[in-house]
């Protein structure tokens, strides 16, 4: 009898055992689903966030100085990534027929605050500061920059006589970031 209930106490006890750490794996399994969702949301987040950089500027009536900000924040997320392919940004600004380019690899050496204009380098400021002439962008006053304006006293704001349009936003096929974005120059009807 005694070794009955010993047998009894020795199999209640396994029991014990086995059902505890049934418990115990399900609670783990538990807590890294948690901890799987967070991480999803978290990836998520962080995506909307570096997209949002760049979606800042999807949008009509960019103003040059707004056009040198995406472009710096495309040649910082390059070079940040070391010009990776799956992470690169590459910015096109069409201005008549006058191309710039920030290019998503570097096979160009561009530095930062450089810019793609046709197949030479040059100051991304040059965007701003450049006679038209001097940027091979057709115009009737060749006295003006992508940055020329005036001031509109009655509204108190600046006017710029330039504005781009974002025509196209990319992403890439993997990582869902912002791969390309192309823009447009236009006259301000308003100017």
């Amino acid at each position: 009898m005694e070794n009955a209930s010993r047998a009894l106490i020795m199999a209640a006890t396994v029991m014990l055992g086995v059902l505890l750490m049934g418990v115990f794996v399900y609670v783990f399994r538990a807590g890294s689903s948690v901890s799987e969702s967070y991480d999803k949301k978290q990836q998520s987040e962080q995506l909307e966030l570096y997209n949002s950089k760049f979606e800042l500027y999807n949008k009509d009536e960019n103003t040059i100085m707004e056009l040198i900000s995406v472009a710096n924040l495309a040649y910082s997320v390059n070079a940040q990534t070391e010009f990776d392919p799956t992470d690169t940004v590459e910015i096109e600004i069409t201005a008549n027929t006058a191309k710039f380019k920030i290019p998503g690899d570097n096979r160009r050496n561009l530095q930062k605050n450089e810019i793609l204009f046709g197949s030479t380098k040059d100051s991304i400021f040059k965007l701003a500061t450049a006679n038209l002439d001097d940027l091979h962008v057709e115009t009737n006053n060749t006295n003006d920059t992508l940055a020329t304006t005036r001031y509109d006293s009655e509204h108190n704001r600046t006017i710029y006589k330039y504005l781009f349009n974002c025509n196209k936003i990319e992403y890439h096929d993997k990582s869902g970031k912002v791969s390309k974005m192309e823009f447009t120059m236009r006259t301000n009807s308003n100017y």
